[in-house]
């Protein structure tokens, strides 16, 4: 079999996104809520043209429904760009408000409850300890801890935190079983263990399996890599010439390079 990335999130949206996939999302979900779902409605569906596969700009989200009319955004980001929480916050708002349907006899109260999921290739909470990989955040009262309306409600799942977790219990624990088989470098015995002990893990891996031997799917997906390669490479760069600009003008104006040294290495510090 030819290997994919799990958490490459155009395989992430065929194995979790696409009609047909709601028995396995419906058990992620349940893993990461805390809490079991009578029924889960895949929303959003979209045809996965070369034009947004190739887009290194688009988002290929995964949005569902619960039974109890909860609307759920996952996003699965393996770079850090430096804007997660505020990005978060503009598409949970927007998911939202878009719930609103247009209407003279609608009202706010009508808008049912919205939750992101964020599904991390790299440590972005950086004020909590590092076991921590699941952190949840509402709108709260400073003082009371109130939650002001459960309506907001979003999740960071961090998978380098997970990954140096040293007590890993894939037999008990439903997320930790789903998140160590997201882990692009998992063992074929692991493998065979979350797939022998979780009907929905292994229903996942199946569709793995087939869009990795089919030419289309392992196509878009070498398409999707290449865009997000591409993205990565064009900050890169754009960040080098940022830095070669300031030690130009540095130099210009009479400082060492000593003391250039010195602001480069703490202007690395604070990324």
């Amino acid at each position: 079999m030819r290997k994919v990335n799990p958490l490459n999130d155009l395989v992430f949206k065929k194995v979790m996104g696409e009609q047909g996939n709601e028995f396995q999302l419906k058990s992620f979900l349940e893993a990461v809520l805390g809490r079991e779902l009578k029924s889960v409605q895949i929303e959003g569906a979209m045809e996965l043209t070369p034009d947004i596969i190739g887009n290194k700009l688009s988002r290929l989200d995964v949005f569902a429904k619960t039974d109890d009319d909860v609307g759920i955004n996952i996003e699965v980001q393996l770079k850090d760009h430096k804007n997660m929480g505020k990005r978060t916050i503009f598409y949970w708002g927007r998911g939202f408000g878009n719930a609103l349907k247009s209407g003279k006899d609608n009202d706010y109260i009508d808008l049912p409850d919205y939750i992101t999921i964020n599904l991390l290739g790299f440590s972005h909470i950086d004020d909590e300890p590092d076991e921590e990989f699941h952190n949840i955040y509402h709108v709260r009262n400073d003082r009371s801890g109130k939650i002001l309306d459960k309506c907001l409600e979003i999740h960071f799942l961090e998978m380098p935190k997970f990954l140096k977790l040293k007590d890993k219990d894939v037999a008990n624990n439903k997320i930790h079983r789903w998140l160590a088989f997201f882990d692009n470098n998992i063992s074929d015995e692991t493998l065979k263990e979350l797939v022998e002990m979780d009907t929905a893990i292994n229903q996942a891996q199946k569709k793995i399996e087939y869009i990795s031997y089919n030419e289309d799917d392992y196509r878009q997906i070498i398409l999707r890599e290449q865009a997000l390669l591409d993205y990565t490479s064009d900050i890169n760069a754009a960040e080098r010439e940022g830095i070669q600009k300031t030690i130009n003008a540095m130099k210009l104006v009479g400082v060492s390079d000593k003391q250039i040294e010195e602001t480069l290495k703490k202007l690395s510090e604070k990324k």
